[in-house]
């Protein structure tokens, strides 16, 4: 179980990413270090929301959209040097049947990195019936490198596409890597209680 409570909260540092993921590394299976590798890459990449500015209040603040690109990138590469163009479309997928929705058409189509932002902070997603809250729900998060996003809840799962990468779509050996529900609980859970120390209303 993940202890939210934990002293490391109320240091006031916390509403930085870099904080966040020294305590989700070992949920994750990973060392604090090897996130915060990625966080680097993501930032030179320009895909993370930075605050401008020195000193307290400035740098890569925590935000489940940030957590989320962080994740979405950890299934996507393995390596570093991945880190790549490739992470935007991905980050920017959008649902392969996407007829079979109907989002209010002012507010544009949810992106697969906008609906893991959701799910990590306990959200209901846009294309999964899924209750608020009802983290056991979700029973898997999955990539294929580099061209697909999928999140499985008891619905069914939704398949997200990087339309640019069309030309790589279904190759005929798929590298996927998955997060299951037991750990996503974890995640929401670990992510909800760093919202709310931070004053972000998740629900």
């Amino acid at each position: 179980m993940v202890d939210i409570h934990h002293q490391f909260w109320c240091h006031s540092n916390m509403a930085g990413l870099k904080s966040f993921l020294q305590v989700a590394a070992p949920v994750l299976g990973v060392t604090g270090a090897a996130l915060y590798e990625r966080q680097r890459a993501l930032v030179g990449l320009g895909a993370l929301k930075v605050q401008p500015g020195r000193g307290p209040g400035s740098g890569v603040p925590f935000t489940s959209e940030n957590f989320a690109a962080i994740v979405v990138s950890l299934l996507a590469t393995e390596n570093l040097s991945e880190v790549d163009q490739r992470m935007f479309s991905l980050f920017d997928a959008v649902p392969d049947d996407i007829n079979r929705y109907s989002p209010d058409p002012s507010e544009g189509y949810p992106s697969f990195l906008s609906e893991v932002a959701a799910l990590l902070s306990g959200k209901r997603t846009t294309w999964e019936a899924v209750k608020a809250k009802s983290s056991g729900r979700y029973r898997a998060l999955r990539v294929s490198r580099h061209w697909r996003g999928q999140i499985e809840g008891t619905r069914g799962a939704v398949t997200y596409l990087a339309l640019d990468q069309i030309d790589k779509l279904y190759p005929p050996i798929r590298i996927t890597a998955e997060i299951d529900g037991t750990v996503i609980s974890k995640l929401i859970a670990l992510t909800q209680g760093a919202l709310t120390q931070v004053g972000i209303d998740y629900e």
